[in-house]
């Protein structure tokens, strides 16, 4: 028993340190605080398999490098089952252990340790999950959530591998003992057993003692087989090790054992489809970490842990015929093969040569290398070359004495000059402009006398009138202090690199403006939603009223218009769509084209160049809408005293879709254009124009995948040119609003906004519903505390103190599978994210309609 005592200990003690990978199966949050571990196992002697589940586990959580917390192994001994008073006392000196303690989950290790839980120890930290290990299938402990975690074993699989080696097999002994899990393997046994039953006959053991059974295999027939399951007792009471009775029962039996666990592999037993505990333990390890990066925790294994599994030696013993082995068979004690006895030598002899080789390299290397110097030599000019005109660089060398100044041909090209060298070094300073001129200047002179290093970004204009960015950098030859005797400096090109950082500004600034907005659409979008609930609910009511249906009407669909513009402002800090569809462009087109003729009198005249056959593209026709609208606006003010405004659009040479605005007006100057889509740059008059509408294009095109440019001259008019992807394969359309049925629910409206409250719960009566209203998260959760039962939680998401989010996960604590809508003015991309993954929940935006509400309800 002390052998024993040592082997189990050791075992608790790499269980314990391994098991704590579970601690991350509830850490929801990216990166939580460690948190203990509470271990409970049933005995202080356990089957020694499950140490080879300890270190699989181990395996697999050292492979993720999760954290662990602190773990407390308790040997609880209650197998055998101990007195009432016994497990009392137990019980009170763990509650005194533990006083104060919170686990972050118990770990049980078969079922005494569970029952033991459930019922004496309930007040041990209560509500913590449990992992209930190697119990029953679908054990639960009452008030905590559990996960079940059988081993399971392939008796059917083990029985046909042996028939299929020793096929003239009649008689087939079954060694099981008799506690509560070794009948629980002999009961699965008699079931897959059955269909051989009128030609085998089947022998069960767990009636009987441990040592009649080692008598009788001595006597065995030629045609028997031994199955060997697991025995930790037998009828008579005594305690076993299980590898202890299959050591015993090979070396006794004059038949071969299989087995169906591979713990008890080099034990005697020939083999079979064997129970890897090690696998199991890592496919265990796996399942926690699926719950550590925020799935939900297996209830089962997930994989496969059986393996065929065979001894060669008891294989030989057997005189079997390996080939009827599967191919993935697993052997131990398998004598090597050639390469497993000569690798060493053959490795020693291999690098040996290798060595020798690599010294008749160097020799044949020595008498290259003088060669392949002066090719290298050769080469280096033409590759400095090529490197400048791949990294767009030039160089120059001043020579200040002369006044010669020898340049590259990309120095010449980005100046703009006619061939390299040939220029002096006033002449290419000239091509500065002047605004920037004179620093340069006065800088590469200061070099000149003091040589300190140049280093300068400065634009210049070529002879063709193009504008360019260079960045100049200067060294001079002389010493400090003294005057420079040469001047050597590279100029790179940095036009591109200019243009990406001003755009990269303007968005930056596009999505500022939209986090300001966002910041007030909430409350906007409050204001909207009651006064659309109240015209939605007047409507519903006087519908039929001539008289009131019309303002009715009106005050509806100017709260959509307010909605419209709210989602148009907060659209600068969005980065996609949240209503796209496939549109037909030159179908929207035409309806601005429409509103434009109606509102123009003729004063400018409108002119349409479609392509029909312009490919589909997805996006909202709202927002798109408006965009093309701005555009003919801003270009009929271009136009005063009347012009011509075309759309054309085309099939670009990408498959895209492009649209052209183009005005006959009055242009604008190169600096306009270049702030044109800046927000709140306007050239109109104060009070004419608030300097959004070009950047709301921008930003909306932006959203949509696409591009915008602007070309203009003063006094030739003005051309905006937008690029959409296609969206090939899609049907195009808005689906019409239908009415929608939906039963009469019991709502609970969670709001801090009194104007919700007060207009809101009479549309949903309206709509057959019964409503129940809170203030605030707090109050909610108070109610449903008390025993409140409803079919439906309505939430505003952005409230003070508790928001919405965090009020939901508040409520599913209390009412897991409750159906939640969560109405918001505003919704930012990452809460979109987060509540996309939740179960039975769904987002409304304020405001909404009965229809919209109606559709929501019925889906959840």
């Amino acid at each position: 028993m002390g052998g024993q005592g040592e082997a189990r200990a050791g075992w608790h003690r790499r269980f314990a340190s391994l098991l704590a990978g579970l601690v991350c199966a509830w850490a929801f949050a990216s990166a939580p605080p460690p948190q203990d571990v509470l271990i409970l196992y049933s005995f202080n002697q356990n089957l020694p398999a499950q140490g080879r589940i300890s270190a699989g586990l181990g395996r697999a959580m050292a492979a993720r490098g999760l954290a662990f917390g602190t773990f407390h192994p308790e040997y609880l001994d209650i197998n055998p089952p101990r007195t009432p008073g016994q497990r009392g006392h137990l019980r009170a000196l763990l509650l005194d252990k533990y006083a104060g303690m919170r686990f972050g989950l118990i770990i049980t290790v078969f079922d005494p340790a569970r029952d033991f839980l459930e019922h004496e120890a309930r007040d041990l930290s209560p509500g913590t999950p449990v992992v209930a290990l190697f119990g029953k299938d679908g054990a639960q402990v009452e008030g905590r959530t559990t996960f079940p975690l059988p081993l399971r074993f392939e008796v059917r699989g083990t029985f046909e591998r042996a028939l299929a080696l020793f096929p003239r097999t009649r008689r087939v002994l079954f060694v099981s003992g008799n506690a509560e899990t070794n009948l629980r393997v002999e009961d699965q046994a008699r079931r897959e057993l059955a269909p051989w039953a009128d030609r085998i006959a089947f022998e069960f053991t767990s009636g009987r003692s441990v040592p009649s059974v080692l008598e009788e295999a001595r006597h065995l027939a030629p045609d028997t087989l031994i199955l060997f399951s697991i025995v930790t007792s037998d009828i008579t009471g005594q305690r076993f090790v299980p590898t202890d009775v299959v050591r015993a029962l090979a070396k006794e039996a004059n038949a071969p054992v299989f087995s169906i666990l591979s713990s008890f592999l080099g034990e005697g037993v020939v083999g079979g489809e064997m129970a890897d505990p090690e696998t199991a333990g890592a496919l265990l390890g796996q399942g926690v970490v699926e719950v550590q990066q925020g799935r939900a925790f297996p209830r089962t294994l997930p994989g496969a842990y059986v393996r065929p599994m065979y001894d060669w030696n008891q294989l030989q013993r057997w005189h079997c015929d390996v080939s009827l082995l599967p191919e993935d068979a697993i052997f131990i004690n398998r004598p090597p093969s050639l390469w497993g006895l000569f690798r060493r030598y053959v490795i020693a002899a291999g690098a040996v040569f290798a060595a020798l080789c690599g010294l008749i390299l160097a020799l044949l290397r020595v008498n290259r290398r003088r060669a392949r110097a002066e090719l290298a030599l050769g080469k280096s000019e033409r590759l400095m070359r090529e490197a400048q005109e791949a990294a767009q660089v030039g160089t120059y060398d001043y020579d200040p004495a002369t006044g010669e100044v020898r340049t590259s041909s990309t120095f010449a090209r980005i100046l703009g000059l006619e061939e390299e060298g040939g220029a002096g070094f006033e002449t290419w300073v000239e091509r500065v402009v002047p605004s920037h001129r004179d620093e340069v200047g006065a800088g590469l002179r200061n070099t000149l006398a003091t040589c300190e290093p140049f280093d300068r970004e400065f634009p210049i204009q070529r002879p063709d009138g193009e504008l360019r960015w260079l960045h100049c950098r200067a060294r001079a030859e002389g010493g400090p202090g003294r005057r420079a005797t040469r001047l050597l400096g590279t100029l790179l090109d940095i036009t591109e690199h200019r243009q990406m950082q001003e755009e990269l500004e303007h968005t930056q600034r596009l999505e500022s403006l939209g986090s300001l907005a966002s910041g007030v659409a909430h409350d906007m979008n409050n204001v909207l939603a009651s006064i659309q609930a109240v015209a939605q609910t007047l409507l519903f009511v006087h519908g039929k009223d001539a008289a009131l249906a019309g303002p009715l009407g009106t005050i509806d669909r100017a709260s959509d218009r307010g909605r419209g513009l709210v989602q148009a402002l907060t659209n600068f800090s969005r980065k996609g769509l949240r209503e796209a569809r496939v549109l037909d462009l030159n179908e929207l087109v035409g309806e601005q084209t429409v509103m434009l003729r109606r509102t123009l009198f003729q004063k400018v005249q409108v002119l349409e160049d479609l392509d029909p056959a312009l490919p589909p593209v997805k996006g909202e026709s709202s927002t798109l809408g408006s965009a093309i609208l701005n555009l003919c606006v801003n270009a009929c003010d271009a136009m005063p005293g009347g012009g011509t405004l075309t759309l054309v659009t085309r099939r670009a040479p990408d498959g895209g879709a492009q649209l052209e605005v183009v005005d006959s007006g009055q242009g604008m100057p190169p600096d306009v254009v270049r702030r044109a889509m800046e927000p709140f740059f306007t050239t109109k008059p104060f009070g004419k124009g608030t300097g959004l509408g070009l950047a709301m294009v921008f930003n909306t095109v932006k959203a949509h995948g696409g591009t915008v440019q602007i070309s203009s001259r003063v006094g030739a008019g003005t051309t905006i040119l937008i690029h959409l992807p296609a969206a090939p394969g899609e049907a195009s359309g808005a689906e019409p609003e239908a009415e929608v049925a939906c039963r009469p629910l019991r709502i609970l409206l969670v709001d801090d906004d009194p104007l919700i409250r007060d207009s809101v719960p009479g549309m949903l009566t309206q709509l057959g519903h019964t409503v129940e209203v809170s203030g605030g998260g707090a109050q909610a959760l108070v109610r449903f505390a008390g025993g409140l039962e409803v079919d439906l939680v309505l939430l505003d998401l952005n409230m003070p103190v508790m928001g919405g989010a965090e009020t939901l996960a508040n409520i599913r604590a209390l009412r897991p599978t409750l159906p939640a809508i969560l109405a918001t003015g505003f919704l930012d991309e990452a809460t979109a994210a987060a509540l996309a993954g939740l179960e039975r929940v769904s987002v409304l935006p304020k405001p909404y309609t009965m229809s919209q509400f109606q559709a929501l309800a019925r889906d959840l």
